[in-house]
């Protein structure tokens, strides 16, 4: 018997007409939605609010979300997106963040079920992008956010919280699990040593951790993206990708940089391609 999703009137509505993603995290994907907002996803509006095509981002323009769904899509496709800036994995072991959490998104498009449809969670595709938070609040606040007890937690966290909810609950299969990018590599936290090799703890056993959750998961599909790498590759050279350098800040597509921690919109179109090919390849569009 497969779990019965409790999602309340139209998250899954005419499944047979477009995808649909439901995605958790934070700026890297924040796209200003409201679950209470004036209008829900749908075919023509693929971000429900506040804007149907491009939203609020923190990249002067598209993210990779917004460009995956109104660019990059090989089909139609709409994003549930709770993803809140400035939200980590959970507030009980990054107190000091004061924020959200993304552990409590899914809650929270539950709480405000009403206008949320009945679903087979199985058709959608369940993204987690998240983790850059954690880690740079933790280093912020003076305690080693590479601690290996720390890190196992956070994963740990990411996967029973949020994954194992959705497959739990809402009868969720598909997921997309991202590894962070190194940020120690933003202005804000330029060749911060020790948040470097965070990231890479980090990284390394969320990568396990998919594996082994996915073959203990029945019917589970967990695809990885990996953002440590991608932003690694583009930053080793950013002349091939038309930026003027590694370190640059400006809201123009000559700057890898936004600002002193996010990447701008040219960046994130990278990433809604490498999403697209990723998804396309697994057979999910």
């Amino acid at each position: 018997m497969h779990p019965q999703s409790i999602l309340g009137p139209a998250l899954y509505a005419s499944n047979m007409t477009h995808h649909t993603l439901v995605t958790f995290g934070d700026s890297y994907t924040d796209t200003g939605f409201a679950a209470s907002g004036p209008s829900a996803p749908s075919p023509h509006c693929p971000l429900g609010n506040p804007g149907c095509h491009v939203g609020e981002s923190y990249t002067g323009g598209h993210n990779w979300l917004s460009a995956l769904t109104s660019v990059f899509n090989a089909t139609t496709t709409v994003a549930w997106n709770l993803a809140h800036s400035g939200d980590v994995i959970s507030t009980a072991l990054v107190p000091e963040r004061g924020g959200g959490a993304v552990e409590d998104q899914l809650p929270q498009l539950l709480g405000g079920a009403a206008r949320l449809p009945p679903a087979d969670g199985a058709q959608a595709l369940w993204s987690a992008f998240v983790g850059v938070n954690d880690l740079g609040a933790t280093r912020q606040a003076g305690r080693d956010p590479g601690d290996a007890a720390f890190v196992r937690r956070l994963v740990e966290r990411y996967f029973d919280a949020l994954l194992g909810r959705a497959y739990e609950r809402h009868a969720a299969r598909w997921f997309l699990v991202w590894t962070i990018p190194d940020t120690s590599r933003t202005p804000q936290f330029w060749r911060d040593e020790p948040l470097r090799r965070a990231v890479a703890a980090f990284n390394a056993a969320l990568r396990a951790e998919a594996r082994s959750w996915e073959a203990r998961r029945s019917g589970a599909r967990v695809l990885l993206l990996d953002a440590e790498k991608l932003f690694d590759d583009l930053l080793r050279d950013p002349a091939a990708g038309g930026w003027k350098d590694d370190r640059s800040v400006c809201p123009a597509d000559e700057c890898f940089w936004y600002d002193r921690y996010h990447p701008g919109e040219k960046v994130h179109m990278v990433m809604a391609q490498k999403v697209a090919r990723v998804l396309a390849d697994a057979g999910w569009w």
